[in-house]
């Protein structure tokens, strides 16, 4: 009895970490990429005064904590 649950713990052991090592497999560059594409258009929109356009580049239930400001939806 005790060789099994002791068994059944090493399988959920390779299991959990097996699991942990799968998670994550994202392009670091792409992410990179993307954040920039997104920082640019945010940035275009706000100089141009574009409040649609600049509200476009957030989730629809995104918080905004400006430093100082209390928080907007």
């Amino acid at each position: 009895m005790q060789n099994t649950r002791r068994w059944m713990l090493a399988v959920a052991g390779v299991l959990v970490l097996t699991a942990c090592t799968q998670a994550s497999k994202t392009d670091p560059a792409a992410e990179e990429a993307a954040v920039r594409a997104v920082n640019a258009a945010w940035f275009k929109a706000y100089a141009a005064g574009d409040a649609a356009g600049v509200a476009a580049n957030y989730a629809d239930d995104a918080v905004v904590n400006a430093p100082g400001a209390p928080s907007a939806r």
